[in-house]
Order: structure tokens, then C-alpha cells, then sequence
């Protein structure tokens, strides 16, 4: 069930200059596996007070009172072109759900690209296979064997349903179920520049989002 609506916000941030000059100063780790590219520190360790007031502005979005308790994690992150070639698989974003209530990113990229932002599917079949070694081995090591075609496969059982482009200081969101992916790898010498973030827990003396809207939906729709 869907809970948080998918939202699109742009100039979240009211100095989005100082956020990105803030996010470059940082050391960026290299990736455990699990997706490509490096990232920093939770936002939380590198600086209390950006945590608590990005998480405030976040939940405003949803919520309209100042008690809630949450587990959030975020943090900034890097990655470049993975494949020289436009075309590769590899540049094409792994489509995938997050393990959480719900999660997003906010765009650090100076400008606009449209095909770097973020694309929303639905599956329109059962996927054939699970997490593949090929992945992690391919992310955390360069080595590839057999990582196309898993990429191939993945996709397959998908179909876009929402492009999102990328700009600058556009944060988006999404509920765990919905599967997304970064729209392309692919941007020449460059590199992307995102902070993510992933809801794990809220306490709330009110229903999530879209609850409400149902709690709502009073609509007499068998006089039409």
C-alpha cells in the first residue's frame, strides 16, 4: 500500500549555493556494493543543526505539527559516467525499491538536465531473478561478468510511467513502493551531485498522507 504521494519540489533549499559548497568540503566514501559511485558521512554526523533543519523543511511537506519522532538517513552523493559508451546498460539506472517508508533526493547539479534527473515505473511483470553478485562486484570492484544482462533483465519486467528532470535544488520524493531509478549515467567528464534520503521510521498522532486523503473520500459516486 502507498502511504507518502510521490512530490516534486523545486528550490527547497533557500541557499542552495551554500549546501553544495558545504556538500564538496566533504570526504566521500567508497561505495560498500550496493549502488555506484561514493558518498559521504550521514548528515547527521557532519552537522547536527543542516540534519535538523533539512528534516524539518522534509516533513512539512506531509505533516502540519512539531511532535513526530523519526529515523531519517541522509547523506551527499557522487557518481560519474560508469560506461565511456552512451548506450551501455550500465548507464542505464538499476531500477529498484528502497527499503524504507519513503525516500528521495534533491538535486545539487548547477542548471538543468533532463536526463539525468530521476524516472518512476510500475512493474507489468514478476521479476525473474533477485540481488546479483554481478552488481555488487561490478560496483564495488570495476569487474564485470555478466552485469549488462542482469541490468537488462531487471529492467525489463518495468515500464516508466514518470521522467523527473534534474534541477538544480529540486528535491523529489517517493513512497517505498515505487520503484524508480536515475534516468542515465551517462554525462561525460561530469559528475552528479545528489543528497538522498531514506525515511526508516515515524511517530505520528496522525495517519500518513495518503491515508488521510482516503479518510476524505466522501464523494457520492453512485448519484453520478
Amino acid at each position: 500500500m502507498i502511504n507518502f504521494p510521490t512530490i516534486i519540489v523545486d528550490n527547497f533549499y533557500k541557499q542552495p549555493d551554500k549546501i553544495r559548497e558545504f556538500a564538496l568540503k566533504q570526504e566521500y566514501l567508497d561505495s560498500p556494493g550496493n549502488y555506484p559511485g561514493k558518498r559521504t558521512k550521514k548528515l547527521h554526523e557532519l552537522n547536527r543543526d543542516l540534519f535538523d533543519g533539512f528534516c524539518s523543511k522534509l516533513f512539512s511537506l506531509y505533516y502540519t505539527h512539531a511532535d513526530l519522532k523519526y529515523s531519517v538517513d541522509t547523506s551527499f552523493w557522487k557518481v560519474g559516467t560508469l560506461d565511456s559508451d552512451p548506450t551501455s546498460p550500465k548507464n542505464m539506472g538499476f531500477i529498484h525499491n528502497d527499503n524504507c517508508l519513503f525516500a528521495g533526493v534533491i538535486y545539487l547539479i548547477p542548471g538543468f538536465n533532463f536526463n539525468l534527473g530521476t524516472t518512476i515505473y510500475s512493474r507489468i511483470k514478476e521479476k525473474t531473478q533477485g540481488p546479483n553478485p554481478a552488481m555488487k562486484r561490478y560496483y564495488s570492484t570495476g569487474e564485470d561478468i555478466g552485469f549488462d544482462d542482469y541490468i537488462l533483465e531487471n529492467n525489463s519486467a518495468y515500464e516508466q510511467t514518470i521522467k523527473i528532470g534534474n534541477v538544480y535544488n529540486r528535491l523529489i520524493s517517493f513512497d517505498k513502493s515505487v520503484p524508480h531509478a536515475p534516468s542515465h549515467y551517462y554525462m561525460g567528464d561530469e559528475t552528479r551531485l545528489v543528497q538522498v534520503f531514506f525515511v526508516h521510521k515515524i511517530e505520528s498522532s496522525i495517519s500518513s498522507p495518503i491515508r488521510r486523503i482516503q479518510d476524505y473520500d466522501n464523494i457520492p459516486y453512485d448519484s453520478l
